[in-house]
């Protein structure tokens, strides 16, 4: 599955104030500054390159008393301004003001928040995630106003400090801010807040007002009570007490408290659907929610899921399973063989079109031929009766069941999917130990346990998974995770013996490699000195130490440590700029000057991985890189389309076999082929593997076949990832296996009191 950019090093900025504050005091905006990107981190496992996934849908929030329907959090790491999606316009004239008259509450539990204004105001809930902010209110006019906005520290720190760094975004991006008073102020709730009052010139229209900063864990709301300066004096007790009416109390996300629940941060998923899953991100929920026939226990081995047997005949090519019994969806719903036909046909369906399920379960008689349009169903699947399946393949190849584990092959309830339309997945009806009591998507996930899972049951009785904006570590520092993974330089300071979270670390190899590929069939790649001078010109130790703080290990080769068929002896080209260059000048002498290079980055920016890349190959070239960006799941088309001579690339196993990288990525006819590489010689070595039973013999052809790929120089492997995960004292049982999934049904948590309404 492919892994996306940088998960656990998320940034953005502190104050989502400042760029409407300069929209209010002048005629336009300034441009707000981007967040920090970062490294390609593997998130997935190697499989097909996913299917376009159907967004989650996005909910409308209603102005009302209560919650809005999609409060979204966006975090931040360095100060600055974070952008209105929809900047608040400034009249000309605000005409006269509306008196300020009863007051009503706004309440959000999702994040913890309520705030008083006047009840004759009109509101406006909104999306932070998108860069709106998570609470308006205005009088007729747009003045008086209220703006209430929510950031994630980057760092944990004092009221004081980060009410510093709050006023230094908006100062930053406000032209002639003027601080009239500050003080620390204590609220009616009885916490402490942090006060300001603002003064923002302009020719045409000054704003003056109240703004409240305080802090909760990790989470800073800012509540800016405002009007025309003109108009401030005769109204400045009201607005003073809009503002301090801010409460703050413990998040409770569809009504998951931290007395029954887990708190984790992590990255959000961009489906729920098995069969669209392309990415290890939505992976790692789709496993707590569905299952399949067969799984992998935590020594990566098959063994029974909602199959509780089954019987392999005919010399390997006939498979029939035996259900579970009384095993249910999450609706109460029987499953049955017929749920396991449909899941498949599904699966295989030309009106789905995932280029997903095809690398898993193509080796199903009739699967290729129904995903075609050729037939009607999938013949190698049959009903025997209500709680047995039989299911044929088309040749023994001793990795079946393991890639019958992976989510393309996840029982799903017909009725669920066939009348929840195009975001059935959204209340989906899954038989796992979690059932998805809830999400706003970009912020939160709640899931709920499966009382009638036939399994053990899930030891808590809520997951809550944090996926704002923010710094994992600072989050988990501050009380809200309690579960979080790290990378990079909080990896880094995290293994530091001196870290206070230093015995809280715990450090898994992942079955994964990043590199950097090559399309093959374009010119200057189609000739491999062109390529093997790319491979000598990028110092990998270097990118490892500059960009991911040695928290990875440097690659050998395209199968990772700890998989079948590793070699450690083999190196790839290391680091000789100089021989880079001679062998570069000499091909470009005989070929012709190349002096620009397209490079196809992942997830729509550059990071500083693909930067570094960018300026090795000048430095020691003299070639200039164009980055090129895409949305598209379907990397081998972006490379082709966009004319690509080079792409980043991350993976993380699927199943633990070889074949699920030599084979999956690099065999001539693979749907994530990227690069396009086709050898004859490769692919006879990866065909004679899929059906070798002897498993040293099988293993020594994975070896010949990874020693082609580096002698051919199809891409240059940069490293083998490992994930960093920070685990609470108070949480047992917590475990994540080496494909970077884990098992949230055997997490216990014994929170002390005074975690438990932080």
């Amino acid at each position: 599955m492919q892994q996306r950019r940088g998960r656990a090093l998320l940034l953005a900025s502190i104050s989502g104030l400042a760029v409407v504050l300069a929209v209010s005091a002048c005629s336009g905006g300034s441009s707000p500054t981007s967040a920090p990107t970062t490294s390609p981190t593997p998130d997935a496992t190697p499989t097909q390159q996913a299917a376009t996934p159907t967004p989650f849908p996005t909910v409308t929030p209603t102005p009302a008393v209560a919650p809005p329907a999609t409060p979204q959090a966006q975090a931040t790491a360095t100060p600055g301004a974070r952008p209105s999606a929809t900047p608040i316009p400034t009249p000309d004239s605000p005409g006269t003001p509306d008196v300020i008259g009863p007051l009503k509450t706004y309440t959000d539990d999702k994040f913890g928040l309520a705030v008083d204004y006047p009840s004759n105001w009109q509101t406006n809930p909104g999306d932070v995630s998108q860069g709106e902010f998570l609470f308006e209110a205005e009088g007729r006019f747009g003045f008086p106003r209220l703006l209430v906005d929510l950031v994630f520290q980057d760092a944990v720190r004092t009221l004081p400090d980060t009410a510093a760094q709050v006023l230094k975004g908006i100062q930053t991006n406000v032209q002639g801010l003027q601080v009239i008073n500050q003080s620390p102020i204590q609220l009616a709730d009885g916490s402490q807040a942090y006060e300001y009052v603002l003064d923002i010139p302009s020719d045409t229209l000054p704003i003056r007002g109240n703004l409240v900063v305080a802090v909760k864990g990790s989470r800073v709301f800012e509540a800016f009570s405002q009007t025309v300066r003109a108009d401030f004096d005769a109204r400045k007790a009201d607005l003073q007490k809009i503002a301090r009416s801010i409460r703050l109390s413990e998040p409770k996300p569809f009504g998951a408290t931290k007395a029954d629940s887990a708190q984790l941060f992590a990255a959000a998923p961009t489906t729920f659907d098995p069969h669209r899953t392309g990415d290890i991100t939505s992976f790692q929920y789709v496993a707590q929610i569905f299952n399949g026939l067969v799984t992998f226990d935590r020594n990566l081995k098959i063994v029974p899921g909602m199959a509780e047997s089954w019987d392999v005949t005919d010399g390997g090519l006939t498979y029939t399973f035996h259900l579970r019994k009384g095993a249910k969806f999450h609706s109460g719903k029987a499953v049955t063989a017929a749920d396991v036909k449909y899941s498949l046909e599904r699966a295989a369906s030309p009106t789905i079109a995932s280029r997903i399920t095809g690398v898993y379960l193509d080796d199903i008689a009739g699967f290729t031929e129904r995903r075609g349009g050729l037939t009607n169903e999938v013949t190698g699947v049959t009903v025997v009766d209500d709680s047995t399946v039989r299911i044929r393949i088309k040749q023994a190849v001793p990795y079946f069941l393991s890639k019958l584990a992976h989510s393309s092959g996840f029982i799903l309830n017909k009725d669920n999917v066939e009348k929840g339309g195009s975001t059935w997945f959204v209340q989906p009806d899954g038989t796992g130990p979690y059932k998805l009591k809830g999400i706003d998507p970009g912020v939160v996930v709640v899931l709920e346990r499966n009382d009638d899972y036939y399994g053990p049951k899930a030891k808590t009785k809520y997951i809550v998974i944090w996926n704002v904006t923010g710094s994992p570590t600072a989050m988990y520092r501050a009380g809200d995770a309690d579960i979080t993974p790290v990378g990079g330089t909080e990896a880094t300071a995290a293994q530091d013996k001196a870290n206070v979270v230093n015995a809280e670390l715990t450090v898994t190899p992942e079955l994964s490699v990043t590199y950097v590929g090559f399309n093959i069939k374009l010119a200057p790649f189609n000739d491999v000195r062109a390529r093997k001078a790319i491979a000598l010109a990028i110092d990998r130790d270097g990118i490892i130490k500059d960009i991911v703080s040695n928290t990875v290990q440097k690659a050998t080769g395209f199968v990772p440590l700890g998989m079948p068929g590793y070699t450690s002896n083999a190196q790839g080209y290391a680091y000789d700029p100089a021989q880079a260059k001679q062998l570069w000048d000499a091909f470009t002498k005989e070929k012709g000057a190349v002096t620009k290079l397209n490079f196809l980055v992942q997830g729509g920016a550059v990071s500083t991985f693909d930067q570094k890349i960018g300026d090795m190959l000048k430095q020691n070239l003299g070639i200039d890189v164009t980055f090129q960006a895409t949305a598209s799941d379907d990397r081998g088309a972006a490379v082709a389309g966009l004319a690509s001579n080079l792409f980043e690339f991350g993976w993380i196993a699927d199943y633990p076999d070889p074949h699920n990288f030599l084979d999956v990525l690099f065999y001539s006819q693979a749907i994530n082929n990227t690069g396009r590489y086709s050898s004859p010689d490769y692919d006879k070595l990866v065909e004679a593997a899929r059906t070798e039973a002897d498993p040293a013999k099988r293993v020594n052809l994975y070896r010949q076949a990874d020693a082609m790929l580096l002698q051919d120089v199809v891409g240059v492997p940069i490293w083998y990832g490992r994930s960093y995960t920070l685990t609470k004292p108070y949480v047992k049982g917590y475990f994540q296996n080496a494909q970077g999934i884990p098992d949230y049904a055997t997490i216990e948590v014994n929170r002390p009191p005074e975690a438990k309404s932080a």
